[in-house]
C-alpha cells in the first residue's frame, strides 16, 4: 500500500512538502519528495519494521498523527 500527505510546518505556511509513505509486508518506509524542474527527486527519511514503531492521532483533529520509532532500546 502506498499514501502520500503534504505536511507543512504550520497551518499557515506557503512551503509544503510530499512525503510519502509505502507500507510493505514487513515494514513502514517514509520518503520525501522534492519537485525540481520537472523532475522529482526522492529522499529516504526512514525504513522500519512494524515491531519498531508506534502509531498514535491526535483526539482534538483527524489532521495530526505521531510515529514513535525505537531505536537501540530507547524511544525516539
Amino acid at each position: 500500500m502506498i499514501g502520500s500527505v503534504l505536511i507543512r510546518a504550520y497551518e499557515e505556511s506557503l512551503k509544503v512538502m510530499n512525503v510519502e509513505f509505502y507500507a510493505g509486508p514487513d515494514n513502514l518506509k517514509i520518503n520525501m519528495l522534492q519537485f525540481i524542474e520537472g523532475q522529482t527527486q526522492v529522499f529516504e527519511l526512514c525504513n522500519l519494521q512494524y515491531d519498531r514503531i508506534g502509531v498514535c492521532w491526535f483526539w482534538d483533529t483527524n489532521e495530526m498523527f505521531l510515529i514513535r520509532a525505537l531505536h537501540k532500546n530507547t524511544v525516539s
